[in-house]
């Protein structure tokens, strides 16, 4: 193993390097038996054959990407599959505006985009009971996804005790 590449993590006694564990995470969500399973394997992503059962191919390809301690792996193309052509080194923060955004457990999926419009809708004044009918998920859930709404349109969780929309 390769103990000096960029960072390492504990696993019971041995230190592991970061880039062996990225290697590790990616195999285990396209190829194991995992929660993550429908997000990866289910929708048909894979490892190119070149980095599947070979660390130091992947290292390789690694090492000259220039991959750090800061950044983690992407895949440019979000339905794409691990490869070199399709995988960068990004930022957490990058990453973070890169996710899919799962709200039900039967994985509804909403872009930003998606969202920012039915929390309009909310705010407007359309009830809870038709965005969720519409939606098809329970009030609970359109709930959570656009926050606490007065029935007048105005936000209620962050305003103080006695102010408008917070009764």
């Amino acid at each position: 193993m390769y103990m000096r590449d960029v960072g390492s993590s504990r696993q019971g006694n041995l230190r592991r390097p970061k880039i062996y564990n990225t290697w590790l995470r990616m195999r285990h969500r396209c190829l194991g038996v995992s929660k993550d399973a429908r997000y990866y394997r289910d929708r048909g992503i894979t490892i190119c054959d070149e980095w599947r059962d070979n660390y130091d191919a992947f290292r390789a390809w690694a090492l000259t990407s220039g991959v750090r301690k800061d950044l983690t792996l992407d895949r440019i193309d979000n339905d794409g599959d691990y490869s070199p052509d399709n995988c960068r080194w990004v930022t957490q923060a990058e990453q973070n505006r890169n996710k899919r955004y799962v709200v039900t457990p039967r994985a509804r999926t909403f872009t930003p985009a998606q969202l920012a419009f039915v929390r309009a809708r909310r705010l407007a004044g359309e009830s809870l009971g038709a965005l969720a009918a519409e939606y098809g998920l329970s009030r609970g859930h359109v709930c959570k996804l656009v926050g606490r709404v007065t029935n007048k349109g105005r936000r209620s969780m962050h305003a103080p005790r006695g102010e408008p929309g917070n009764g």
